[in-house]
């Protein structure tokens, strides 16, 4: 039995809800404290206000900004905003994916490419390779309601250590326009649950972003997901 971790406190500020569900199944599977706002993060400048409140409410340690960047368009004097907040602030990070949440879920194929996709569904699409992953994929509730839409973290959980891998990755790769930074949050989560055991401070997921790799304790953690 998974150990819950109660020392970790997470926030997760969406634009959707997509990333609201994703995330509350990973909470419940991996026991870790995470609280979702997903309607406040439908516009940048709701989830730059959100943002501000729950630091100064101080009941979190990490808060996560999750912004998708196919849907910007004249946003991005707000997004440096978010950016300039991330920077400033410890405790809030600015998560990015281009051209959405779901190019995490692509990161889980065991054959990855710096494949660019433009959109979810329209030029360029990244729908259909999603699809390939997970049957019948759809960004609604109709879906996450299903049984095959209610466990898409455990159903990707195995390929884990492929889409932390591949996410790093793009860190790396100079010729691609593709951003996935959801291992920031996923790597949180696992760091905390074997810090205690293999760390005597906090730099051990810092090192791994900050060096472009997963150093080994992480590389077993997910292994043994």
């Amino acid at each position: 039995m998974i150990k819950r971790n109660e020392g970790i406190s997470i926030a997760i500020i969406s634009e959707g809800d997509t990333e609201a569900w994703y995330f509350n199944q990973l909470s419940r599977a991996e026991r870790v404290h995470i609280k979702t706002y997903p309607k406040e993060g439908k516009k940048l400048e709701s989830l730059y206000n959100k943002a501000n409140e729950l630091l100064k409410d101080g009941s979190y340690e990490y808060i996560f900004g999750l912004v998708d960047l196919d849907v910007l368009k004249g946003d991005k004097s707000k997004l440096g905003k978010l950016a300039e907040l991330s920077k400033d602030n410890s405790k809030f990070y600015l998560i990015q994916s281009q051209p959405c949440f779901e190019y995490w879920f692509y990161l889980h194929k065991d054959k990855y490419s710096s494949r660019y996709f433009s959109t979810w569904k329209n030029t360029n699409p990244l729908k259909p390779e999603v699809q390939k992953i997970i049957d019948n994929y759809e960004k609604c509730n109709k879906f996450f309601r299903t049984v095959s839409g209610k466990g898409v973290y455990s159903l990707l959980r195995p390929k884990l250590i492929n889409a932390s891998s591949n996410s790093l990755k793009l860190f790396k790769d100079k010729n691609t326009k593709s951003v996935c930074e959801i291992f920031y949050v996923v790597g949180i989560v696992f760091c905390s649950k074997c810090r205690d055991v293999n760390c005597t401070n906090k730099t051990f997921y810092n090192e791994c972003i900050n060096n472009k790799h997963l150093c080994e304790n992480m590389k077993e953690m997910l292994k043994n997901c």
